[in-house]
């Protein structure tokens, strides 16, 4: 899903960018690759419907959200 984007976040942070566009660009690719683990986690929550694939999904989506919140600012 998300892969390519975060992949060419990384690119971009490592092309000579100035410290400020790195760091966005780092920040991006994190959340990326955290929303991808939150997807999949959610994937095999629907297919399986056990408490573990339930837990996972939760602390993927715990651990993007606030990554999420402080990019956009949100309080």
């Amino acid at each position: 899903m998300a892969k390519q984007p975060a992949k060419t976040f990384n690119e971009l942070e490592k092309s000579g960018v100035d410290k400020d566009d790195q760091k966005s660009c780092k920040e991006m690719a994190g959340i990326l690759n955290d929303l991808e683990r939150e997807a999949s986690a959610l994937e095999r929550y629907i297919r399986t419907k056990t408490k573990e694939d339930a837990a996972e999904f939760d602390r993927a989506r715990k651990t993007a959200w606030p990554m999420i919140k402080a990019l956009l600012g949100i309080k």
